[in-house]
């Protein structure tokens, strides 16, 4: 199989291949040993498609080689882990104003209420309030943001 691709897909696709290698080499080494495989494969596809970076005139500098195998230089991963902590940051923040957003309406409408209404109501709900809540984030931050301990949690 031949597979023709220009310089801007070449560098998009070792962009993708970086950020899913960063994932699934996190998820192996901190989650799950159930990951390692298909980190180990991803690694396998990444350093197969480096060894093409002088047909697309990719920059050496981003191109280390380590035991006869290549991988993203230290500088290039430094841009995808800047972006990978822009997305976890962003992930943060959607989850905790969707799950204080639940929490919310758990509160206002009972817990055995909630579970009445049907998908698209319980939805519209829970984004207004996630909405109210990124609102307030944007604003102050954590500045209002209080954990009060329930006594019934010890």
């Amino acid at each position: 199989m031949k597979v023709f691709l220009t310089k801007k897909q070449y560098n998009t696709i070792l962009k993708c291949i970086a950020v899913w290698d960063w994932v699934y080499w996190i998820m192996w080494d901190m989650v799950d040993e159930k990951y390692k495989k298909d980190s180990d494969e991803i690694d396998e596809l990444q350093n197969y498609l480096l060894w093409f970076y002088k047909d697309f005139w990719v920059d050496k500098k981003f191109i280390e080689v380590f035991e006869k195998k290549n991988y993203f230089s230290d500088e290039y991963m430094e841009k995808i882990i800047e972006d990978m902590d822009n997305y976890w940051e962003m992930e943060f923040w959607d989850k905790l104003s969707k799950r204080l957003a639940i929490l919310e309406l758990e509160k206002e409408y009972w817990e055995e209420n909630l579970e009445e209404l049907d998908r698209d109501e319980f939805l519209e709900k829970m984004f207004e309030k996630r909405d109210e809540l990124d609102r307030e984030f944007q604003e102050n931050w954590l500045k209002n943001f209080k954990l009060i301990k329930n006594s019934l949690c010890k």
